[in-house]
């Protein structure tokens, strides 16, 4: 499958995760955020996905935590 990718920002180039379907994802700029604040965080890329196929945005299980 084709994926292709257009960055934005001088970014480190993605790379797919090695013995799966995914790519890690990482922020184009540097972010300070309070606790409770919400932003639009630009990733630095688009991607032009094969006809039928979607792309998931999630965090990663290691780093995803639920504050409350």
């Amino acid at each position: 499958m084709k994926i292709d990718i257009k960055y934005h920002t001088d970014i480190i180039p993605l790379e797919m995760v090695e013995n799966g379907d995914w790519i890690d994802l990482r922020v184009a700029e540097d972010v300070r955020m309070k606790a409770g604040e919400f932003r639009i965080i630009s990733l630095g890329v688009s991607m032009k996905l094969p006809e039928g196929y979607e792309a998931h945005i999630v965090p990663r299980s290691s780093t995803f935590k639920v504050w409350g």
